[in-house]
């Protein structure tokens, strides 16, 4: 992998840092549990969250394979019922994109005016990731 590459975050880094990727597979598992009792009522309701789920880690993980990045400035961050929601700013082309992601942490290592590496999809660029929250514990570099 040449230094230019982008680093793709793994389906299991994916899962344990995107709020509504957990979600969603949480969704699945306990939908899970009721498909002996109505099959024909859960088991669509079972196929539909786990397609939803592949498709959004399929998002994150091609917006950090296909995407540009750059850097962002952090302009807000807020917690609510254990998530995390990180508002920042970046410049493309000449004008200044603001987007937001939702974490699963115990705390935001984050404050506003941090500037951190965003992956984003050059076709969409409202579709951004923070890139240190998906790098693994012990590459993070937060402070």
């Amino acid at each position: 992998m040449d230094g230019n590459k982008l680093y793709v975050p793994s389906v299991w880094r994916v899962l344990h840092t995107d709020y509504w990727s957990f979600l969603l597979l949480f969704s699945v598992i306990v939908t899970g549990f009721f498909v002996p009792a109505q099959p024909f009522l859960v088991l669509p309701l079972l196929v539909l969250l786990t397609v939803f789920n592949l498709l959004r880690v399929r998002l994150i993980r091609r917006t950090f394979e296909t995407g540009s990045s750059t850097e962002a400035r952090v302009v807000g961050r807020s917690f609510s019922r254990g998530l995390w929601t990180a508002t920042y700013e970046f410049e493309v082309e000449d004008r200044t994109v603001k987007a937001n992601d939702d974490y699963l942490s115990f705390r935001m290592p984050i404050e506003i005016g941090d500037r951190y590496p965003v992956v984003f999809d050059p076709q969409r660029p409202e579709r951004a990731f923070l890139k240190p929250f998906f790098l693994p514990p012990n590459q993070r570099d937060l402070s």
